[in-house]
């Protein structure tokens, strides 16, 4: 649980880092606009995105604990790249590569915790799992918007995760970290909850209804994020910084880790999603309704993370009901791969929308017709 954990929160802490802090300092000192930067988060994404399905299929042959080792060099080497970077361009190759380690991740981590969890416990691991996930896009940011500079900020992210590979190595060895499914003997099934079988009958149906709203809900958050700072820039309170409204909005969205799987426990988990998807739309049309009346749109901003944090518990414990135990990590491989392919675009297109308007109600409208 640990090493998953902690890999998710350096995992969200570099998705989160560029848009929230770096996006308008590197633009400056790289000499290029809001928009050509929110092309550096759409590498990361794509390279999510594309790294997803290998990470699932090896964690299924070889090991999740080994796809994970393989995961924190990469982000070490990503986020050290990120901080050397002298130009856009190698700035943007090594968001990509930072991108790859972070979907490297989620097929390892998630199908480890899912495999190493009892089914009935296992909504809850996921909410816990999610805070760490949040609480890495509380840090993180925080160390890019030191004195040090945002270069530094990648640096100790790049430690971070070389610390991560000597420890899962070393747990590996140790026999303590290990993917129960490749044990031989009584050992190997220890710990790995039994399967869930759902019924063949709509099964696809469901499959495809269940990517495609987590193909949507991908689009929504990466988008609210890349606009959501801005938005606190344009119409900050002055008697609150507004790194510490961001940091505020970002603790929100971590409760909601924690209640998603606390609401993903049952069989109505699906319910429950279908509902907190209709209750984003209200949200993000009442923020752009709201954006200038003062401390309202910082309100809805939260109300959001915590809607949209919210559904990741329940989205890894409906998907992984759907799973054999064999497939685990490749079905949270094609989940990735399909939401983050889908996804990609939305840093772009947000950007692009609030250049255009000069403000964010437009970007708001937009993400609430999605």
């Amino acid at each position: 649980f640990w090493v998953s954990s902690v890999g998710h929160a350096m995992c969200h802490g570099s998705k989160l880092a560029l848009p929230l802090v770096t996006i308008k300092v590197a633009a400056d000192e790289f000499g290029v606009g809001l928009d050509r930067m929110g092309w550096a988060i759409t590498a990361f994404l794509i390279g999510m995105g594309l790294a997803s399905v290998p990470a699932g299929l090896a964690g299924d042959r070889y090991g999740t604990e080994r796809v994970l080792v393989v995961c924190f060099g990469l982000m070490a080497l990503g986020a050290a790249s990120c901080g050397l970077a002298e130009s856009y361009t190698s700035f943007v190759v090594a968001q990509a590569l930072l991108g790859v380690a972070a979907g490297l991740f989620h097929p390892a981590g998630l199908g480890l915790l899912s495999l190493s969890v009892e089914s009935d416990k296992l909504g809850e691991a996921m909410g816990r799992f999610g805070m760490m996930g949040s609480a890495g896009m509380i840090v993180v940011p925080f160390m890019m918007n030191s004195s040090l500079g945002w270069r530094a900020g990648f640096y100790g992210l790049a430690l971070g995760a070389a610390v991560m590979v000597a420890v899962s190595l070393a747990l590996i060895s140790r026999g303590v970290l290990v993917d129960h499914r490749l044990r031989s003997g009584p050992a190997a099934s220890q710990g790995t909850p039994v399967a869930e079988q759902p019924a063949a009958s709509g099964l696809n149906v469901a499959l495809v209804l269940l990517l495609g709203a987590m193909s949507v809900n991908a689009f929504l958050g990466a988008g609210w994020e890349t606009i959501f700072p801005e938005t606190i820039k344009d119409v900050g309170l002055l008697v609150i910084n507004n790194q510490a409204i961001a940091s505020g909005i970002l603790v929100v969205g971590g409760i909601g880790q924690y209640v998603g799987g606390i609401l993903a426990k049952d069989a109505m988990a699906a319910s429950r999603y279908a509902l907190i998807l209709v209750l984003q739309c209200l949200v993000l049309l009442g923020t752009a309704t709201a954006v200038d009346r003062s401390a309202m749109p910082f309100m809805l901003l939260g109300s959001f993370a915590f809607f949209n944090t919210m559904t990741m518990p329940i989205e890894n414990r409906i998907l992984a009901g759907f799973t054999s135990t064999r497939r685990r990590s490749t079905a949270f491989a094609m989940k990735f791969v399909v939401a983050l392919l889908i996804a990609a675009p939305a840093p772009f297109i947000a950007a692009g929308l609030y250049e255009g308007e000069a403000d964010s109600q437009g970007v708001y409208r937009f993400l609430a017709l999605v």
